[in-house]
């Protein structure tokens, strides 16, 4: 989930001066991933929200056994 509503409730949390676990408990999400944004600026998010909606499923990687697989990503693509 990247979004900026969740981008914005860490920073608001944050700003309160809630810890990053209880941010996570708070907001349902892995912990982990509070700490990958509790420093980030807006415009770091932002590029990271593109970089993530850029990235696609290379078929090309996989093998002759998992053809099945590639049959079922490509029908979902298309």
């Amino acid at each position: 989930m990247m979004d900026w509503i969740m981008y914005a409730d860490i920073q608001d949390l944050k700003r309160k001066g809630l810890k990053r676990a209880r941010v996570a408990k708070i907001l349902g999400i892995h912990r982990e991933t509070v700490t990958k944004y509790w420093n980030m600026t807006p415009d770091e998010f932002e590029a990271a929200k593109s970089k993530h909606r850029e990235r696609k499923p290379d078929i090309n990687t996989f093998s002759g056994r998992n053809d099945h697989l590639q049959q079922n990503l490509l029908y979902r693509l298309t």
